[in-house]
C-alpha cells in the first residue's frame, strides 16, 4: 500500500496526474513510499568545490550536513582570497598599481555564495553559526550517524 513518507497515512493518486495526496498533510507528494515506509535521506559528508558553481535552487535541495561543509569551505577560500587582496593592495600603494579586479570579483562571487548557503542555514536552523570548526562538523555528523534509526516504519492508521 502507498503511504505518506512524512505520516505515514495510506495516499491515493490523484486521476490523471503524477502524484499522490495525503489527506492528513494536506499536501501533494510525487514518491509515496510502501507501507509506512519513512523517506530515504542521502547525503555527502563533505563539499567540493563544484559545489561553488552550484544554483540556489540546487543549494536549497542539499542536506544541512552538506551545507555547513559547503560554508566552512566557502569561508576557508573567501579568507585566502581577502588576504590575497590585502596583500596586493599593500604592493600597489609601493609600486601605483591597482589590485586585481579578477581577484576581486572572485572575493565578491565568494561573498554573495556565503550569503546563500548562510541564509539557507539560517532558515532551517534558525541561526548561523560562527565557526565551522573540524569537531563541530564531527560530532554533527556523529549525532546524524547515531540518531534515531531512520529505517523504523512508521504505523499505518487506515481511514
Amino acid at each position: 500500500m502507498k503511504t505518506c513518507p512524512y505520516c505515514g497515512s495510506p495516499v491515493a493518486k490523484e486521476n490523471e496526474v503524477n502524484y499522490y495526496e495525503c489527506d492528513f498533510c494536506m499536501i501533494q507528494i510525487k514518491d509515496a513510499e510502501e507501507d509506512g515506509s519513512r523517506k530515504t535521506v542521502t547525503f555527502r559528508e563533505t563539499a567540493d568545490e563544484d559545489d561553488l558553481f552550484k544554483t540556489t535552487p540546487e543549494l536549497m535541495t542539499f542536506h544541512t550536513f552538506e551545507l555547513l561543509s559547503l560554508l566552512r569551505l566557502i569561508r576557508q577560500k573567501r579568507s585566502v582570497k581577502y588576504n590575497e587582496l590585502y596583500r596586493k593592495a599593500k604592493a600597489d600603494e609601493i609600486t601605483g598599481n591597482t589590485a586585481s579586479e579578477e581577484s576581486r570579483e572572485d572575493y565578491r562571487f565568494l561573498t554573495k555564495k556565503m550569503n546563500i548557503v548562510e541564509n539557507i542555514l539560517l532558515q532551517r536552523l534558525g541561526y548561523i553559526p560562527d565557526s565551522l570548526h573540524e569537531s563541530f562538523l564531527t560530532k554533527y555528523l556523529d549525532k546524524i550517524k547515531k540518531g534515531k534509526k531512520t529505517n523504523q516504519k512508521m504505523k499505518v492508521y487506515s481511514k
